[in-house]
C-alpha cells in the first residue's frame, strides 16, 4: 500500500512545473558559475552561498504548499483502510525525493562533469551535494510540522516564512551580537553550541572546513578547526545536521499521526 501511495504522490510532484524549474534554475546557475568563474573552487564557494538561501526557502514553501493543497486527498485516503504511518511517510518522501533530486541533479550533472578529473573537487562536489540533501529534508521537515499543526494556510505561511528569516538571517546576527556582548568573557563552548541549533550555520561551517575557506568560516568555523581539525569538524557538523534532519521528520510523525482530520 505504501508503494502506491507513493507512487501517486511521486508523480503527482513530478508533474509539477515548479519541480521542472528548480532543476533547470539551479542547472544554469551551476553552468553558469562555471563559466564565469572559471575554477571549481570559485564556484562552489558560489553555489554554497546560493543554495543556503534558495534551498531552505524552496524546500519549506514547496512542502507546505504541498500539504496544503493535498488536505481534501489525505483525508480521503484516512478514511480508507489505509494506516496512517503509510500516508504521512508517502507524502514525506514524495517531496524530498522531489526537491532533493531536482538540486542533485541540478546541479551535479555540471558539477561531476567539470570535476570528474580531479578527485579532489569532485569529492567536494559531492559533500556540497549531500549538504544541500540535507537541507532540504530538514526545511520540509519544518514544513510538515507547521502545516500539520496550523490548518489555517495565512497563519501557516507566516509562521514558515518567520522560521526561514529567523535561521537564514537573523540567527546570524543575533549570534553577533551575543559574541560581541559578552566579548570580555570566554565565549568558545557557547558559541560552539550555539551553532549546533542552526542547520544553515552547521552547514556553512562544514562546507567552509572541506572548501578550507578560512574567510567564510567565521569565529564558529574557525573553533571546529581549532578543537577538532578539519577532518573530524566536517564529520561532527555532518553528523549534527543527520540528527537535525531526524529531529522534524519525527516530530512532524508524531503531530501527523494524532491529529484529528
Amino acid at each position: 500500500m505504501l508503494t502506491t501511495i507513493l507512487k501517486y504522490d511521486a508523480k503527482n510532484i513530478l508533474r509539477s512545473k515548479w519541480i521542472i524549474i528548480y532543476t533547470i534554475l539551479f542547472f544554469a546557475i551551476t553552468e553558469g558559475l562555471f563559466h564565469l568563474s572559471g575554477t571549481s573552487a570559485k564556484v562552489h564557494i558560489s553555489l554554497m552561498n546560493i543554495m543556503l538561501i534558495t534551498i531552505p526557502l524552496v524546500s519549506i514553501v514547496f512542502a507546505a504548499m504541498h500539504i496544503y493543497s493535498s488536505r481534501e486527498f489525505t483525508e480521503l485516503l484516512l478514511s480508507q483502510p489505509v494506516h496512517r504511518k503509510n500516508v504521512f511517510l508517502s507524502s514525506f518522501l514524495s517531496v524530498n525525493c522531489a526537491l532533493a533530486g531536482a538540486f542533485v541533479v541540478g546541479s551535479g550533472l555540471p558539477l561531476i562533469f567539470h570535476t570528474i578529473h580531479n578527485t579532489t573537487q569532485c569529492i567536494n562536489s559531492l559533500l556540497l551535494l549531500a549538504n544541500g540533501a540535507l537541507i532540504t529534508i530538514i526545511y520540509t521537515g519544518f514544513a510538515f510540522i507547521i502545516a500539520t499543526t496550523i490548518s489555517e494556510k495565512t497563519r501557516g505561511f507566516g509562521l514558515i516564512l518567520l522560521v526561514w528569516i529567523s535561521t537564514s538571517i537573523l540567527y546570524d546576527a543575533m549570534l553577533l551580537l551575543f559574541l560581541f556582548l559578552l566579548r570580555d568573557y570566554p565565549t568558545d563552548y557557547p558559541a560552539l553550541i550555539l551553532s549546533f541549533l542552526n542547520p544553515i550555520d552547521l552547514s556553512r561551517i562544514s562546507l567552509s572546513l572541506v572548501l578550507d575557506q578560512s574567510a567564510l568560516m567565521g569565529y564558529t568555523g574557525a573553533l571546529y578547526r581549532s578543537l577538532y581539525g578539519s577532518g573530524t569538524g566536517i564529520l561532527l557538523s555532518l553528523a549534527v545536521m543527520i540528527v537535525w534532519a531526524i529531529i522534524p521528520f519525527l516530530w512532524a510523525r508524531k503531530r501527523f499521526l494524532i491529529k484529528d482530520y
